[in-house]
């Protein structure tokens, strides 16, 4: 899988971006184990580019269901009745 930019990563979706994120995985899993075969990676870079890319696309996911969680929870709060504040104690004098 080849290296995404930010930009292209914001205009997918959600699902689209699961996907690519569980194909990052994977590939991240294949490069570990080729580095565990032969005692050193093929690409040092490489692996270290896959943990950052994922990391982007998980930062963007989250980014993009915050919105929406809010939204949920303004709706939640508006339609739960309001109970009135007590009264802030006194301080009693001596």
């Amino acid at each position: 899988m080849a290296i995404i930019k930010k930009s292209q990563i914001r205009e997918m979706g959600a699902e689209e971006i699961s996907k690519k994120e569980q194909e990052l995985d994977a590939e991240i899993v294949r490069e570990n184990m080729s580095k565990h075969s032969t005692g050193k990676p093929s690409n040092p870079g490489r692996l270290r580019a896959l943990r950052r890319m994922r990391a982007t696309l998980l930062t963007i996911l989250a980014q993009k269901k915050k919105p929406v969680a809010k939204e949920a929870a303004k709706a939640a709060a508006s339609q739960s009745p309001k109970i009135p504040a007590a009264p802030a104690p006194t301080a009693k004098k001596a």
